[in-house]
């Protein structure tokens, strides 16, 4: 009885200590550096009644001891040096060890030595750097002697440590002579994925044909904004940010009317044919027998293959008027009306060659030099100038074989938001000379459709761009950008900010340029503007 007694009252006196340790624990959670402690505990004195035995030769088994504890007891407080938290505290003098090891700290010039994890420091009025309570921080200090501008960054940094511990104390009015800046670093993840949260418009073009500004050569706003800059069309991004990828011969199509063709049709019982488009259309019609006339009998022949060429057959009087409004998504036999075999009996009117083209094919190529005649281009200026030749060249057809930028009066732009923009200017004609544009994708068995690409462009669509009236634009084009700012200091020891702005050029290219605040100047710097460093360029294998 007195035994259980015992043991219940030690164990609840061991319990005891334990609980005072954690409480212990609890009351310094803010305390920093702070180490918690845990109670170890250990099983008291047993009184054994009954050894234990080894088995017997009889066969007998053995016999396991026969005791009874005392109790518990505490044996120890371990102290745990885990790694703690690290956190900002906006204090220059507050450090934190990251790892193994202890601050030194000493009330004597280093007599005595203490240890703590305890940061939080500061300097006292004779600069030396303390504790709360009062102890210097013991440790190396850099040597007086300073290098100024004659060693590198590496010379200037370097403290000695082989030397005896001293009380680390900084003289409260030393000051530190000018160190210009000699070089830059940098760490930057710059993003050719599929997706760019940051992006900005592209570069303004405007609707003559010049040669792009460089870094030699730049043309600006009326900002620090480059203008004039054509950029590779693939490597760009809608106004989300997700990347256009143009893949070789991937495009669009842009129709700036109807097609429109009206012809006679001759009364006729024969088999009467016709190749429109590459798509061939037949029937035989006996007015006296079907009742039908060979107006009406050729206008439903044309329509049973629309889907096949785009073309609507309408009954215009006694003629039949043909129609494509250029809407659908795909190739050549979509587009346009264009007789590739003349007709024969009721579309005997119909002569090979026979056509109206209105809509133009535009497709990439990574090539340098695309090919204008059929429709290729690279860059945002290639694209450009080949919507405002075409678009020109439908309004006033006599400027096909002599056309020139100054005489165009359908401009196409890339305003300062980076969407194409056409305005259809008044030329002062008698007659107005009115545009319907529609945007479509170019498919074919070898060629898949870039709808983003077409999605963007489709912001051009309208039902009448009116001649003197408003203008179309796309959708938003953007390229990926990255942006930084570095401080650097002058040899008088004044800081600049340097910001360094790169945007995606090309699959594997990015361009970079620097700008400092005027009236700052960078060796290398634009005529224009000379506190601007342009030409920077980036290439990744």
């Amino acid at each position: 009885m007195l035994r259980s007694l015992w043991s219940g009252v030690n164990g609840m006196q061991a319990h005891q200590i334990a609980l005072d340790i954690e409480s212990n624990n609890i009351a310094n959670v803010n305390t920093t550096g702070f180490k918690y402690s845990r109670a170890s505990f250990v099983d008291m004195l047993s009184q054994v009644k009954l050894i234990a035995t080894a088995p017997y030769k009889n066969g007998l088994a053995g016999q396991n001891d026969f005791s009874v504890g005392l109790g518990v007891g505490v044996d120890a407080t371990t102290k745990i040096f885990s790694q703690g938290n690290i956190q900002n505290t906006d204090v220059k003098t507050d450090l934190a060890i990251q790892g193994d090891g202890f601050f030194i700290i000493s009330p004597d010039r280093g007599i005595t030595r203490n240890f703590t994890r305890d940061g939080e420091f500061l300097f006292d009025s004779q600069g030396s750097l303390v504790t709360t309570g009062g102890l210097v921080v013991q440790g190396w200090v850099r040597n007086g002697s300073d290098t100024g501008n004659k060693g590198s960054d590496t010379d200037a940094l370097k403290v000695d440590n082989t030397g005896p511990l001293e009380n680390i104390r900084i003289d409260p009015g030393m000051v530190m002579p000018a160190r210009a800046s000699n070089r830059i670093s940098m760490r930057a993840n710059l993003n050719a994925g599929r997706h760019a949260d940051q992006t900005a418009a592209i570069f303004a073009l405007d609707s003559s044909a010049k040669t792009p500004s460089d870094g030699i050569n730049p043309v600006y706003d009326s900002g620090t904004n480059l203008a004039q800059v054509a950029e590779d069309m693939g490597s760009l991004y809608n106004e989300d940010g997700d990347a256009l990828l143009l893949n070789e011969n991937q495009g669009i199509w842009v129709s700036y009317k109807s097609a429109k063709m009206v012809k006679d049709i001759l009364p006729s019982a024969e088999n009467s044919t016709l190749e429109l488009n590459g798509v061939k259309i037949s029937f035989t019609n006996d007015s006296a027998v079907s009742r039908t006339s060979s107006l009406v009998a050729a206008k439903n022949a044309i329509n049973a293959v629309k889907s096949q060429t785009g073309i609507e057959a309408y009954l215009d009087g006694k003629q039949l008027r043909l129609e494509n409004t250029n809407e659908l998504d795909g190739d050549e036999k979509l587009k346009n009306i264009v007789v590739t075999q003349a007709g024969t009996g009721a579309f005997a009117n119909f002569l090979d060659g026979d056509k109206d083209v209105t809509a133009f094919k535009y497709s990439y190529t990574h090539s340098i030099s695309p090919n204008a005649d059929i429709g290729q281009f690279r860059t945002t200026e290639d694209l450009r100038a080949l919507i405002q030749h075409d678009a020109n060249i439908v309004k006033d057809p006599s400027l096909a074989d002599n056309y020139q930028d100054s005489a165009a009066s359908i401009g196409v732009t890339i305003n300062q938001y980076g969407m194409f923009e056409i305005n259809n200017k008044d030329n002062k004609n008698v007659i107005k000379e009115n545009l319907n544009i529609f945007v479509s994708g170019y498919s074919s068995d070898s060629v898949t459709n870039n709808v983003l690409f077409k999605n963007a462009m489709k912001g051009l669509n309208t039902a009448s761009l009116i001649e003197g009236g408003a203008s179309a634009s796309s959708s938003k084009f953007t390229h990926a950008t990255h942006a930084t700012s570095i401080d650097v200091i002058d040899s008088l020891g004044t800081k600049h900010a340097m910001r360094i702005e790169f945007y995606r050029s090309g699959g594997a290219e990015w361009n970079f340029r620097v700008i400092v605040p005027e009236p700052g100047e960078l060796v290398g710097g634009s005529a224009a503007r000379p506190n601007v460093f342009e030409g920077g360029r980036l290439h990744f294998n």
